[in-house]
């Protein structure tokens, strides 16, 4: 769905095959003809007819990070002045912000919920770094913590990790910020029970700043190993939470309430199973649960974390974990 935009503004017309249901982009489809874009559905594909326009008001009916990335460069290139309500905040999207800041364009509200973006037909070549994964250094942070180790995780900006640092203390896993670092002190091993107290804690899955819903499958691995109970409840998307299944094969304690709540009784001995992996989110959660579980864990379909995280396997390797893999 990103390249919906650079396409749509190079060729003025997009056609885009699709193998699921076309009511998993419906965000990107109202938003498309919200912006007056000529768009007709199919079964299984899109076909999208560029329009420009001179002003345009546009509500996302859900805070999704590619459909404001997707608008927000159709914005530029297509429109004159655009305001983009609901929009999402996470550091990466204000990270494309800035880069079409840099090549040119006039974007207000970067970091908010509404932006304004003004058209600029032609744009210019830019430079600039790529900023680091929030998602995948808390993700390290947790892995690392998990395992009884100590690391430190480099150039990632305290103030994208403060929510995620704040939920994780819940658990009684700390995390020390720095300016542009991450420090993960040693936990007491495969028992985060270094919480003040055995009290209830209750985490949910939220747009920027909250607690993104990426990461909630993790901090359920990390609700097993802490002492008292948990109540996970992920508010943002479906099904997310359906691998659970897997973590009680491995000994967790765990009911799942319906597709968005599950409880978590902690702490539980993890024993190692074969299992599958849905999808990369679900992934790094079950890589965290197998790397504290006794004995040797399978995962199978897990070249689907790399495809996300870059070399994920191999970095939890060169931390010294002992994984074989065809």
């Amino acid at each position: 769905m990103l390249f919906v935009a650079p396409i749509l503004a190079r060729r003025a017309f997009l056609r885009l095959e699709v193998d699921f249901p076309l009511s998993r982009v419906r965000t990107h489809l109202e938003a498309l003809r919200d912006l007056k874009q000529d768009v007709v559905t199919s079964r299984g594909a899109i076909e999208v007819n560029a329009v420009r326009w001179d002003n345009a008001d546009v509500l996302l009916s859900q805070t999704s990070v590619t459909a404001t990335g997707m608008v927000m460069m159709l914005a530029v290139a297509l429109g004159r002045e655009t305001i983009i309500r609901n929009a999402a905040s996470e550091p990466h999207v204000q990270a494309l912000g800035k880069m079409l800041t840099l090549m040119g364009a006039s974007i207000d509200g970067l970091g908010s919920n509404t932006l304004t973006v003004y058209g600029q037909r032609e744009l210019v070549g830019a430079h600039m770094a790529i900023p680091a994964d929030h998602i995948e250094a808390a993700a390290a942070a947790g892995l690392i913590a998990l395992s009884g180790g100590r690391g430190q995780v480099h150039g990632v900006p305290h103030d994208s990790l403060r929510m995620i640092a704040r939920v994780y203390k819940r658990f009684g896993l700390n995390l020390d910020l720095d300016f542009n670092d991450v420090f993960v002190p040693r936990q007491e091993p495969f028992s985060l029970s270094n919480r003040e107290e055995d009290v209830d804690a209750s985490i949910e899955s939220s747009p920027w700043p909250g607690f993104p819903s990426d990461l909630l499958p993790l901090a359920t691995v990390i609700a097993t190993q802490a002492h008292g109970t948990s109540l996970i409840h992920e508010k943002m998307f479906n099904n997310r939470l359906l691998f659970v299944d897997k973590l009680n094969a491995m000994g967790a304690q765990i009911v799942l309430c319906d597709p968005h709540r599950a409880i978590v009784v902690g702490r539980s001995p993890l024993t190692g199973i074969y299992m599958d992996t849905p999808d990369v989110r679900a992934g790094l959660a079950l890589l965290g649960a197998a790397l504290i579980a006794d004995g040797t864990s399978t995962i199978d379909n897990a070249q689907v974390i790399g495809n996300v995280f870059e070399d994920a396997i191999g970095k939890v390797q060169r931390l010294g974990a002992t994984i074989h893999g065809d």
